[in-house]
Order: structure tokens, then C-alpha cells, then sequence
């Protein structure tokens, strides 16, 4: 019973501010854009207890958290696993022959961005330009990843 008080108020003191306002405005556009401004105002203020009951109402569907959402998010982040390690090997190319393997952990963050963990570049021998490569892998990739030579066995 509060809420209709309260509603009704609202509508009371909404419609003399409107009067008000109406007379206080010059005749011609600037008029009528006022007027419809009141008018989408009112109209809002009358319909607002529809949207609070609205507001209530469960949705009919759920998307929170399904096996198509997860497998999406798998194939987002492989996509962009593999972008990386492209890229990455792109720069290698420009500083030394010396094969390697790439490997990227990465996950969905809860912004739903992708977030890159560790970037981890496993080479067969010793680079002859080590700092050289670092810099442009930090430049190229605005972080520096992690760069190792196999031992031998």
C-alpha cells in the first residue's frame, strides 16, 4: 500500500512540475520539444511500477555457464594460443635458425578476456643474439617470455 502512495505522489508532484515548466516556456520548436520531453518523462514515470514487478520476474531461459560456452571458449582460446605462437616465430625467424618449440598457458578471465599466463620458447641450442631476441619478443609482444635452451641428455 506504501509503494501506491508513494507512486501516486510521485505522479502528483511530476504533473505540477510539468504545468509549471509548460508555462514557463516560450511558444514555437522549443516549445514542442519540451513537451514531448515532458510527455516521454510522464509516460516513464507512469509505467515505472511495471518495470519494478518486470524486474522481478525470473527469465523463462538460463545462460550461465553451458558445455557450448566452455567448448566456445576452447576454441577462443586456441585461436588465439595459436596466433601468438605464430607471431612469436615470426620474430625468432628475423634473429636466429635455431628450431624451437613455443608453448602458451593461457585462460578465459572472468571479464571474459583472454588472459595469457606464460609464453615459454624451448630452443635446441644456444642463440647467438640472446638480448637482441628478447628485446624485439618484449617489443612484439609487450611482455617478455621465457626463454630456455634444451640440455643435452
Amino acid at each position: 500500500m506504501q509503494e501506491l502512495k508513494q507512486f501516486a505522489v510521485m505522479l502528483v508532484f511530476l504533473s505540477a512540475a510539468g504545468l509549471i515548466y509548460y508555462f514557463l516556456l516560450p511558444s514555437g520548436r522549443v516549445s514542442r520539444t519540451a513537451k514531448s520531453i515532458l510527455s516521454v518523462c510522464f509516460l516513464l514515470a507512469a509505467l515505472s511500477p511495471l518495470f519494478s514487478l518486470a524486474s522481478n520476474v525470473s527469465p523463462a531461459f538460463s545462460f550461465e555457464e553451458s558445455s557450448i560456452g566452455s567448448a566456445f571458449d576452447g576454441n577462443v582460446i586456441d585461436a588465439a594460443k595459436a596466433a601468438l605462437v605464430r607471431q612469436i616465430e615470426s620474430v625468432i625467424a628475423g634473429y636466429t635458425d635455431t628450431p624451437c618449440e613455443v608453448s602458451v598457458s593461457a585462460h578465459i578471465g572472468e571479464d571474459h578476456s583472454i588472459e595469457i599466463e606464460q609464453v615459454n620458447i624451448l630452443f635446441d641450442a644456444e642463440i647467438p643474439d640472446v638480448g637482441a631476441l628478447k628485446d624485439a619478443l618484449r617489443e612484439a609482444l609487450g611482455f617478455q617470455p621465457v626463454l630456455t635452451v634444451r640440455e643435452d641428455e
